[in-house]
């Protein structure tokens, strides 16, 4: 989406594709998926806020 320049889908997308790895996560009972996708999420999130 990114190299489409499709702003802010990308972002959107991008958020989806976080909490669905997340959720795999769970289901697996991987915490070190869960862990790198809650910092990605925080890290995009407060990055969307200061943009």
């Amino acid at each position: 989406m990114t190299g489409l320049n499709l702003i802010p889908y990308n972002i959107y997308f991008f958020f989806v594709g976080i909490f669905l790895w997340f959720a795999v996560g769970v289901m697996w009972k991987d915490k070190a998926i869960m862990v790198v996708h809650v910092g990605a999420f925080i890290s995009l999130f407060f990055g969307y806020l200061n943009a």
